[in-house]
């Protein structure tokens, strides 16, 4: 690290560390301490990477400066958009249409939920991966090359703020808020006359698109353009676990996962400056929302609806990318 002493690198990187722990400690034993959000599994994964962010300060530099504080704000932002600007108290939201347009797609979700119930270890495998998107952010942020990770950092940034307009435009929690219980009854529920309701409060409109699997998109993806072996297998995997979690707990629907596709496509071509491309991409996914939001993509067949879902994934694919040999792997935490 030109320009900085080691002694100065050690105490800045212990200052950071030790700030991150206690954070981490006081947080959880008093979960209400902090206004604006109460502790929960997703404010432990946070933490979790704020602390390794620091400690990675013994032995890198960061892209950005303070990462830490950025990886922080990401539940206050979250919190402060669905309890004060878009609150089911006072937004309706249109998860009977969803759920009803769901019926294209035979309503998975009755059926994996059962599935995931029936096999312990793997729902909280399920759980588990649900809940740790935001240490992935950074664990792979670590193991990229340097001079990738500022990129990185802007998608992962992008996608957090640029979804919560779109949350806004066809709000719905998901299908376990809507039915609770009766989710995982043998038959699914059947909605002979769906309309936009208000929801009870504290609950979060934040089903389309997905935000994890998109955001598990993007994590795949950086691995397969900067990574090699091990690390991209295994985040392959957990977009293959992120989608069966998203469906298996009932968080999403279907075509939530389908808008998650173009929508972290256009988050890849804007951090690549293919302006161009992103803005198509983003004109996919609001026509998409405004149509299921209005009750229009109901009046649709389920012929037409499957091929309008394949042609907007395959043609959302950066598949330009995906054919690029990258020669530089992963080489893990850069020595200072």
């Amino acid at each position: 690290m030109p320009g900085r002493s080691l002694v100065q690198v050690r105490s800045t990187a212990t200052v950071f560390t030790v700030v991150s722990v206690l954070i981490t400690i006081l947080w959880q034993a008093a979960p209400t301490a902090i206004p604006g959000r109460r502790w929960d599994m997703w404010v432990w994964f946070v933490c979790v990477g704020v602390v390794l962010l620091s400690v990675a300060r013994f032995s890198i530099r960061h892209a950005v400066p303070l990462p830490e504080l950025w990886l922080l704000s990401f539940p206050f932002l979250f919190e402060l958009f669905f309890k004060k600007i878009c609150p089911t108290t006072r937004v309706a939201s249109v998860d009977e249409l969803l759920w009803r347009f769901d019926a294209s797609f035979g309503y998975p979700q009755p059926v994996l939920g059962r599935f995931l119930i029936s096999a312990p270890l793997l729902y909280w495998v399920c759980r588990l991966v649900w809940w740790s998107l935001p240490l992935l952010f950074v664990v792979l942020y670590l193991v990229l090359p340097e001079s990738t990770r500022r990129k990185y950092l802007a998608a992962i940034a992008l996608t957090g703020c640029m979804i919560l307009p779109l949350y806004a435009l066809c709000p719905g929690a998901g299908p376990i808020y809507l039915f609770r219980e009766r989710l995982l009854d043998s038959l699914p529920p059947l909605l002979l006359h769906p309309h936009a309701r208000l929801l009870p409060a504290g609950l979060l409109l934040n089903a389309t698109p997905s935000g994890h699997v998109a955001w598990a998109l993007l994590l795949f993806w950086f691995s397969v353009n900067y990574c090699r072996g091990r690390i991209t297998v295994i985040f392959g995997l957990i977009v293959g676990l992120t989608i069966l979690a998203t469906l298996g707990l009932g968080e999403h629907y279907v075509i939530d996962l389908i808008l998650s596709v173009p929508y972290a496509a256009a988050i890849w071509a804007l951090v690549g400056k293919q302006w161009e491309r992103a803005a198509a991409l983003l004109v996919v996914v609001v026509a998409w929302l405004l149509t299921l939001r209005e009750g229009w993509a109901l009046q649709l067949s389920p012929i037409v609806i499957w091929g309008l879902c394949i042609g907007t994934i395959l043609s959302s694919l950066p598949w330009r990318e995906f054919r690029r040999i990258r020669r530089d792997p992963c080489s893990g935490i850069e020595p200072a």
